[in-house]
């Protein structure tokens, strides 16, 4: 009970702002299989037009390598709403020196300075886990490229971002469950970049 009146605070919050582009979310934090996990994240765009805002994602872990989620984003500035869905398939697991290998495709569709516009995306990512004073915190990089499709002109121009962001649970007693993502995407071409800062909090 007192972790769901942790989350509701920040997930109203999310929800109540007026999402750029939709971030990696929890799919490189090890996690049990068929887990279902819910994210709140505060999302901020660091480019022109820069707004903030929000996002909700559901995350559900269909098997030990593979990761799908989806959710909404609802933002100030020059972006209005987005949806998304994404399938992340793990190639390496984390383990002992090795680190984590993944490829993450995903879908967005939003508003945009005005127009309509859908992404496609593909993107490498590399984690580790690492321990700092007991408590472990999982690194993670990511290189997202693809197409964004503009609906109002139906041109499309290429896209790259370089997303780098942790996850880690939160060191609380009686809240270590709830597991807390940050991440900096940085615009390389032809896109926005954001900020995130999420509470993920697992269903079962």
């Amino acid at each position: 009970m007192k972790t769901f009146k942790l989350i509701t605070p920040f997930l109203l919050l999310t929800l109540s702002q007026l999402v750029f582009s939709n971030g990696m979310g929890v799919s490189s934090h090890p996690l049990p299989a068929y887990s279902k996990i819910i994210t709140a994240e505060f999302a901020g765009n660091l480019s022109n037009g820069s707004g903030i805002g929000g996002q909700a994602r559901f995350s559900y872990k269909l098997s030990p390598e593979l990761t799908t989620d989806g959710g909404f984003g609802i933002s100030s500035g020059d972006r209005s709403n987005t949806v998304f869905a994404a399938l992340e398939s793990e190639i390496f697991p984390d383990f002992d020196k090795q680190p984590r290998v993944a490829i993450r495709g995903a879908i967005e569709n939003g508003d945009s300075l005005k127009s309509r516009k859908t992404t496609l995306s593909l993107a490498p990512k590399v984690s580790k886990g690492f321990t700092i004073n007991e408590k472990e915190i999982y690194p993670y990089l990511a290189v997202p490229t693809g197409i964004i499709l503009d609906h109002g002109t139906n041109k499309y121009q290429p896209y790259a971002n370089l997303g780098l962001g942790a996850t880690g649970n939160i060191p609380l007693e009686g809240y270590e469950q709830i597991i807390a993502s940050a991440e900096l995407n940085l615009s390389m071409i032809h896109n926005y970049s954001s900020i995130f800062v999420g509470l993920s909090y697992p269903l079962q």
